[in-house]
């Protein structure tokens, strides 16, 4: 379902010319790569640390772990957004 959609608004968005087509490619791409494969890179790394450190009975070097996990993905989200606000206007195609 979530697929479809992508494609459907892929469609629309050819019915207004190849420009808008061209910008909406582009912000599918840039949405994907920095929104998809950061936070995800970086959860799996922390659901094996914590994974591991719970296989070893420790909890509460667990718990800690899992807390710098969610305070690195805020730290990184918070950087990449910035970023994404600082450059919007830097990029003209």
């Amino acid at each position: 379902m979530e697929g479809w959609s992508f494609e459907i608004s892929t469609i629309l968005a050819s019915q207004f010319g190849t420009i808008p087509l061209d910008g909406h490619s582009i912000l599918l791409n840039f949405g994907g790569f920095v929104f998809f494969s950061f936070p995800l890179a970086l959860s799996i790394g922390i659901a094996v640390r914590v994974g591991n450190l719970l296989g070893m009975q420790n909890k509460t070097l667990a718990q800690f772990s899992s807390r710098v996990g969610l305070v690195m993905c805020l730290i990184m989200m918070i950087v990449i957004a910035a970023a994404t606000l600082v450059f919007r206007f830097d990029f003209d195609l």
